[in-house]
């Protein structure tokens, strides 16, 4: 996520707390108890989520250094900014770098060669979305995969990808 996207988020998060608690003070004695701390809660519950790092933090998608590009491997399951490890793909095992349409939009598209055992590690649900649609899992030996909606201007990271790859 962009970091003005995560400050806008943060900042919506404390306007629906503040909503949430003009709401909770407006509330009828009248009403039942359950409405009033059903709203209270609420408004401590986006009060929380305005304070809480971890809500606005940028979700890491890759790195790229004079090595190669470095993945970041998640848990299956939980939260998706814990990072268990990361996946090296040094430059020599890049393909074509390459702005592309996919069915979710455009994105950056990356083709790796790595094994079977790395796409499993790196990247846990493709496989699966891939034989789900029907495609291959590599195209002329290279694993392809798109980072669709992750960059402000996909063009100048492939632009600067490509540069890393002729330079190292």
């Amino acid at each position: 996520m962009p970091a003005s996207s995560s400050k806008l988020v943060g900042f919506l998060f404390i306007i629906f707390s503040i909503l949430c608690f003009g709401l909770f003070t407006y509330i009828d004695a009248e009403e039942p108890a359950i409405v009033r701390w059903f709203v209270f809660f609420l408004a401590v519950a986006f009060l929380f989520l305005a304070a809480s790092p971890s809500s606005r933090r940028q979700s890491m998608i890759f790195y790229a250094d004079e090595e190669g590009l470095y993945f970041p491997i998640h848990p299956r399951y939980g939260f998706a900014f814990k990072i268990k490890g990361w996946l090296f793909v040094s430059w020599k095992q890049v393909g074509v770098i390459r702005v592309g349409k996919t069915m979710d939009g455009s994105g950056v598209l990356l083709a790796l060669q790595i094994t079977d055992e790395e796409i499993d590690r790196g990247f846990p649900n493709s496989p699966l979305e891939r034989k789900l649609l029907k495609r291959p899992i590599r195209k002329q030996g290279f694993f392809e995969i798109a980072f669709v909606n992750s960059f402000q201007n996909n063009e100048d990271v492939v632009q600067k990808l490509n540069e890393m790859k002729i330079t190292y």
